[in-house]
């Protein structure tokens, strides 16, 4: 999936999610990072159709807007005990799929599953170590 980010003074800049499938959005406050995001969902929405979507938004701001799309997969994570749970859903869902892979020979195959996660480090603060967990295995996962 080739995403529109923006336009710089150099022209338009893409991100192709196809080889690159996972992206972390840095910077100060007030540099457009929540606008990005919304942009990359936007996007993934219009050119995915079946494609599902984790949202996970510690600070109750950021995708409520989103609070009755179709495309999640479940419901807005908000809490740091409900994002674990998510998250773990997540790993149980991706090794659900590599299994299918195996059994039917496919090399790729199913909906697309994104997930956002806005404030990473309110996560990272409640707990270190199982957040680093589940997202470094899901991303392992993910780039397989």
């Amino acid at each position: 999936m080739k995403v529109k980010l923006g336009i710089t003074a150099n022209g338009v800049r893409y991100h192709d999610f196809s080889k690159a499938p996972h992206v972390l959005i840095a910077g100060e406050t007030g540099s457009g990072k929540s606008m990005m995001m919304h942009n990359i969902i936007a996007q993934a929405v219009l050119q995915y159709a079946d494609s599902s979507m984790v949202l996970i938004d510690p600070k109750y701001v950021e995708f409520r807007v989103y609070r009755n799309n179709s495309h999640l997969w479940c419901d807005i994570a908000n809490t740091a005990d409900e994002a674990f749970r998510v998250l773990s859903m997540v790993l149980d869902e991706v090794q659900r799929r590599y299994k299918v892979l195996e059994r039917t020979g496919a090399r790729s195959g199913g909906d697309p599953l994104f997930v956002f996660i806005d404030e990473l480090a309110d996560l990272m603060y409640a707990s270190k170590k199982e957040t680093e967990r589940l997202i470094s295995r899901i991303a392992a996962l993910g780039r397989a």
